[in-house]
């Protein structure tokens, strides 16, 4: 009798309250684990993807920009690589930022204009129009891009390249002046994919 009183007024100990999950929450939460990561992995290897495709068509355009055609000189210098780089969109680093660009589409596509008169006086006189477009645009095949239309027509000629799958569009236009004595060069690159970092 004197057990039963005492066991009546000891007050339990409070249960812990545990967590549990079944074997089918933890196949859940797996699951979904895995699909964020392999998302998240694609779409870091897309933009790393797009940023190289990206860098080596500015390298490339960069790079025939900044020095002139055989037997030619800029009147105005167009500026340094790092200067062209910066007006042709580079403002992102080439290693560590790669993984923190997002592709944004739309129909806001960005434009840059280059600019460029030469003297030519140097230059043979045949096909002057033709070196001057093959030497802006030299590279851009091994890129894979195509050149969509050629017109030459006396003292004016045009290259237009782009790419596959329509992303970039090249426009290269070159005029002669009358005395065949300077030239005008236009290149128009146009960039329907935006690069955005976050």
């Amino acid at each position: 009798m004197k057990h039963a009183i005492d066991s009546e007024q000891t007050p339990s100990a409070p249960r812990r309250w545990r967590f549990r999950f079944g074997l089918k929450a933890l196949f859940v939460v797996v699951t979904v684990l895995c699909v964020w990561l392999g998302y998240k992995s694609a779409r870091e290897r897309r933009a790393a993807e797009m940023i190289a495709r990206h860098n080596a068509l500015l390298d490339a355009i960069v790079k025939n920009i900044a020095t002139p055609p055989s037997n030619t000189f800029y009147r105005l210098n167009p500026g340094s690589e790092d200067e062209l780089n910066r007006r042709f969109g580079r403002t992102w680093a080439n290693n560590d930022f790669q993984r923190t660009a997002i592709l944004r589409t739309g129909s806001n596509a960005s434009v840059e204009i280059q600019n460029l008169t030469l003297d030519i006086s140097g230059m043979g006189r045949e096909d002057v129009g033709r070196q001057l477009l093959s030497h802006y645009s030299q590279k851009l095949e091994k890129l894979k891009l195509k050149r969509k239309i050629s017109d030459e027509v006396g003292a004016h000629a045009t290259y237009i390249w782009t790419s596959q799958d329509n992303e970039f569009t090249i426009i290269v236009d070159a005029h002669m002046a009358a005395d065949m004595l300077t030239a005008e060069v236009r290149i128009l690159l146009i960039d329907s994919q935006q690069l955005k970092l976050w």
